[in-house]
């Protein structure tokens, strides 16, 4: 459900791009060339709005779905499918507004609250978000886990809003000069070097928020799969004594008799520095909890 609606999204995004496109000839063929001109610009302000959003949104939690797929994750989409409706909506209304008033005190208020809001989604989303999806899809799962949103939480978001809102009040007022090149270009290049250029700085502005995030939670996860997945394929082999140390594969003792079985993983709950993470796995009905302390595994044990 969440690639068919990845999809429309891109789709619905592409859609408002082209100058010459059926839409132009439907539109704006019996208005006078400034009225045309003007509308195309519109649409070009809806445009950079959402492409941006999306480029926030796979930067801020599609890598961190992508690698939690790998991890085999219980719900690796849950934040992607959550937040980037909610953004392609308010950044391509932004855009829109940014455009069609084109004054630059009304543009830097507009992408500092737009800044404000996407660092604050980041913030919440993986925790109150996902605890609200968890409780009305999956009641029983919900029960199992814990993500209080605390001092510590609250400090990564501070920092998310700050980082996105100082990039969206750099990109933000100059939207109006963008639009106007690219909806003004004749050339491929030339209209499309504007929307590179912005939707880097989207990027970038989620991959901060991810790496303040989403990556303390996701990568206990990702440890203990790969843990579990060193011990399957060294099974009934000698693993030097050293590596077996190093990468604390003794973590296992206690649940060897069924990490053969199909596992999935959650984050469970953690501390308030996000440094000590519980990480929970069903082997097929079978529940463990597994203790991972600054990414290296602490000890494992079933949950009665």
């Amino acid at each position: 459900m969440l690639s068919v609606f990845g999809c429309s999204i891109v789709l619905g995004v592409l859609l408002v791009l082209e100058s010459k496109s059926r839409f132009d000839s439907l539109y704006t063929q019996d208005l006078p060339r400034q009225d045309a001109f003007a509308f195309r610009k519109l649409r070009y302000g809806l445009f950079y709005g959402m492409i941006g959003a999306l480029a926030y949104s796979l930067a801020a939690w599609g890598t961190d779905g992508y690698n939690l797929s790998r991890s085999n994750a219980i719900y690796p989409w849950l934040k992607l499918g959550l937040g980037t409706w909610i953004c392609v909506i308010l950044a391509g209304l932004a855009g829109l507004i940014t455009v069609m008033k084109d004054r630059g005190q009304l543009s830097v208020v507009i992408w500092v609250l737009t800044g404000i809001v996407f660092g604050w989604l980041a913030g919440h989303i993986p925790f109150e978000g996902a605890t609200m999806l968890l409780s009305r899809f999956d009641p029983d799962l919900s029960s199992l886990i814990d993500y209080p949103f605390h001092d510590g939480t609250h400090a990564r978001m501070v920092f998310a809003i700050v980082s996105a809102t100082g990039i969206f009040l750099i990109a933000g007022p100059f939207l109006p000069a963008l639009v106007d090149i690219s909806s003004k270009a004749s050339r491929f290049l030339e209209r499309w070097v504007p929307v590179v250029v912005w939707v880097v700085l989207f990027i970038i502005a989620g991959g901060l928020g991810d790496g303040i995030i989403n990556r303390p939670l996701r990568s206990p996860v990702m440890v203990m799969d790969e843990l579990i997945q060193f011990k399957l394929d060294h099974e009934g082999a000698s693993v030097d004594p050293k590596v077996a140390r190093d990468i604390h594969l003794s973590a296992l003792g206690s649940v060897t008799d069924f990490i053969d079985r199909p596992r999935r993983l959650i984050l469970g709950d953690y501390d308030v520095t996000i440094v000590t993470v519980n990480v929970l796995i069903d082997f097929e009905g079978i529940w463990v909890k597994c203790t991972v302390l600054d990414d290296q595994p602490g000890y494992c044990r079933r949950v009665e």
